[in-house]
């Protein structure tokens, strides 16, 4: 398991300390809390860790059993790579 998403956050916080000088960055890393990623997600098992996602949205009409076509709805996938996005390394197992 890399640790690329840490690697990239304190990159990202270097870059904008060293381009906006006069401001002060919260440098404790937490996305959940307010620095970092926004797109983590936890896993559990033999193959967890933490790992970012892709949302995708789509929206979509269907035939009710009336035969009327619905409203328009709102639909968001998480989408889980298999490896990862910054190095490649492989981060799940296909059992």
């Amino acid at each position: 398991m890399c640790n690329c998403i840490e690697i990239q956050e304190k990159r990202i916080l270097d870059h904008l300390s060293e381009s906006y000088p006069d401001r002060e960055y919260d440098k404790q890393l937490n996305s959940w809390k307010g620095t970092g990623f926004k797109n983590k997600a936890i896993t559990f098992g033999g193959h967890g860790g933490i790992f970012l996602y892709q949302e995708f949205s789509v929206n979509y009409t269907f035939t009710k059993t009336n035969g009327e076509r619905s409203k328009e709805k709102k639909q968001t996938i998480s989408l889980n790579p298999s490896f990862c996005i910054f190095c490649g390394q492989k981060l799940t197992q296909n059992t």
